[in-house]
């Protein structure tokens, strides 16, 4: 077997991740092929000057978009999820999305994350989320990303949703 990284016995605290479900349930690697196509970033503004902003907490998830960003040569900055899940530290937020410019957001939840999302610094920024529901704007949903699907984000209050997917 080929290298990659390991996914098929790490759950969230929901369950599988949205990465490990899009790959399939019989699979449980994710060959090296398979997390560039997560960098694709460069085509979707993404670059040396334009990185991954992470706001939520460690996951599989986090991983494999981080995993998938730095082999596309695209920088990774995780950011303290404190500063994106209490209001008062939305200043702290704000200073580092203007210090970093990111050309794309990652959070775990998008309905947990909904306040910061509104934040106008983080509009015209894409955010991909592994749960899409709740936030008042246009997530990418990180389970269609991963799959390489077209329409993975459609624009306003909408996200593209996997008929076969059963947490939406």
């Amino acid at each position: 077997a080929g290298g990659g990284v390991r996914v098929g016995a790490l759950e969230d605290r929901r369950g599988v991740s949205a990465g490990a479900q899009a790959l399939g349930g019989q699979r449980d690697r994710i060959g090296d092929g398979r997390a560039g196509d997560l960098g694709r970033g460069r085509g979707r503004g993404l670059g040396p000057d334009r990185p991954l902003a992470v706001l939520s907490g460690n996951s599989v998830d986090h991983g494999l978009i981080a995993l998938g960003a730095q082999l596309a040569g695209v920088p990774v900055v995780p950011l303290a999820e404190q500063y994106a899940l209490i209001g008062e530290a939305h200043p702290r937020l704000v200073h580092a999305l203007e210090l970093v410019r990111p050309g794309m957001a990652y959070v775990a939840d998008a309905g947990r994350f909904a306040d910061a999302l509104a934040l106008p610094d983080l509009a015209g920024i894409e955010v991909v989320a592994s749960r899409v529901g709740g936030a008042e704007r246009a997530v990418t949903d990180f389970a269609a990303l991963l799959r390489g699907d077209p329409g993975a984000v459609l624009p306003g209050i909408g996200h593209w949703r996997d008929p076969l997917d059963p947490r939406l």
